[in-house]
């Protein structure tokens, strides 16, 4: 068991609806040996300057981020996307899921997809993705993910603007009773045998809210998404 995310990686890939995955998650082929590579550009700083050059605020834009990988076009095996000169219609859902997959990988709810076709001897036809990340419906633009931790019946919650004082159950399979942990105020999380019932208070702030349900037992862990949205 490894305690870095390295190695052979897993890619998934669903379609990406309003902002997140639907669910229909499809492997990808294996990248190209050393390829996989996730980059991150920081977001355009602008600083305010008094005479004389001294610094007396900064205003820094978020960061954004390009997941890169290559192809082998491989006889008999289905292209992973449909594209038209490099562009691939649509907005799409990718996940990277370590060599162990009790390592955490990372989620990208929405994105674009760009193909770069390209052929030498050496190696043959090659796909180069481009995967460029798109603001989601809610949370961080990368979100971590740990594809073979705790088992669980659900990874991710969606619930609406009024409060659900009935709550929604995520079933656990551990041999230990699971406790929950909730990361913000307004929702929470009960343990009853193997199941975890999560509440929510009403969304009065005017803005989609994202938190997480941290599930541990037997020495694992899971992480459930939950997201709210507004009135």
């Amino acid at each position: 068991m490894a305690i870095l995310s390295w190695g052979k990686p897993r890619i998934q890939k669903c379609t990406s609806l309003t902002g997140v995955p639907d669910g229909n998650w499809v492997d990808l082929d294996i990248p190209r040996e050393n390829t996989t590579k996730l980059t991150p550009q920081a977001g355009q700083e602008t600083t305010a300057n008094e005479e004389g050059g001294e610094t007396i605020d900064i205003r820094a834009g978020k960061t954004t981020y390009t997941l890169e990988f290559d192809l082998f076009v491989k006889k008999g095996v289905a292209r992973a996307f449909e594209d038209n000169d490099g562009l691939v219609p649509g907005e799409y859902s990718i996940r990277l899921i370590p060599e162990d997959e009790s390592a955490e990988g990372f989620v990208i709810d929405r994105a674009t997809v760009r193909i770069e076709e390209s052929f030498a001897a050496v190696d043959g036809k090659i796909l180069h993705v481009v995967v460029k990340a798109l603001k989601p419906r809610g949370g961080k633009t990368i979100k971590p993910y740990t594809h073979n931790g705790l088992t669980v019946t659900a990874s991710e919650l969606y619930f609406p603007s009024t409060a659900d004082t009935t709550g929604k159950e995520v079933t656990v399979t551990s041999t230990a009773v699971p406790t929950a942990t909730a990361s913000e105020r307004w929702l929470t999380a009960e343990v009853s045998a193997k199941k975890v019932k999560v509440k929510v208070e009403a969304n009065t702030t005017g803005k989609i809210r994202e938190a997480t349900v941290t599930i541990s037992a037997d020495g694992k862990s899971a992480l459930v998404r939950v997201t709210q949205i507004p009135a």
